[in-house]
């Protein structure tokens, strides 16, 4: 008998995509997710092996001109197109990865990361005591992502020497359930300091610093459900990536 290798980009990518998807983050799916299904349809019946970097330049050139896509996500997507190319050839389904090394294309647009503005900083502060409302002052206070503030627990808290270990973040796996896992890299565990400002607000306990009704994660839905009744309340606009980006400021106001 003979083994039948796949031989068209769709078939290898899709293959790829079933491996990788469960081992995503959920901020790493929505960059990856949408790339994925990018680079599949315009190569989907492309044989593998035939791929050259020409190939996989006038595709960013494309996806670039057509979207006017930012330089961010053009590179998400050439590493999405490598990474599919890089199994392959783990596989043995192709004999040279043609996204590796390539340039993106010149002069595209670099989106400016922006921080929560000076009011919604000051709003955080004043409704710290609303519901969900010690999440963004967490946040504010931390610099931690998301992902990483919902995996934190009180024991990860050190009180007395006014200290936060982040060691582990919270993922949804192909079943829907919500897991954590530690870094990647030993550079992803780290320690920083508990400001004064925040200490100030905690009362430690057990299990999970931000958990949801049964002592568990909380799901993307929850998250997203309880976030637009704090900002509500609260009057903010920010996102809690953009509250991340205002750390500095606590730093300097502590």
């Amino acid at each position: 008998w003979k083994i039948t290798l796949p031989q068209l980009f769709g078939e290898v990518a899709a293959e790829w995509w079933g491996i990788a998807e469960p081992d995503l983050a959920v901020n790493s799916l929505k960059n990856y997710r949408p790339a994925y299904i990018r680079a599949e349809r315009y190569f989907h019946s492309t044989p593998i092996r035939s791929m050259k970097p020409m190939h996989v330049s006038q595709f960013l050139k494309w996806f670039a001109d057509d979207k006017k896509a930012a330089e961010k996500t053009v590179k998400t997507q050439l590493l999405v197109v490598s990474l599919i190319f890089k199994y392959a050839l783990t596989c043995g389904y192709v004999d040279s990865n043609p996204a590796d090394g390539l340039p993106v294309p010149k002069g595209l647009s670099k989106v400016k990361r922006e921080a929560a503005s000076p009011e919604d900083v000051q709003r955080i502060k004043d409704h710290v005591g609303d519901p969900f409302g010690l999440f963004a002052y967490f946040a504010l206070y931390t610099g931690m992502r998301r992902s990483e503030i919902l995996a934190l627990e009180w024991s990860d808290i050190d009180m007395r020497n006014n200290a936060i270990r982040i060691s582990k973040s919270i993922y949804r796996d192909t079943d829907g359930v919500i897991k954590a896992k530690e870094p990647k890299t030993e550079a992803g565990v780290r320690v920083i300091p508990l400001l004064a400002g925040l200490k100030k607000h905690l009362k430690p306990a057990k299990g999970l610093v931000f958990p949801n009704e049964s002592g568990g994660y909380i799901t993307e839905g929850s998250f997203t459900a309880r976030w637009k009744r704090y900002a509500k309340q609260a009057g903010i606009s920010c996102t809690p990536h953009e509250i991340r980006h205002a750390y500095a400021t606590a730093l300097v106001s502590s």
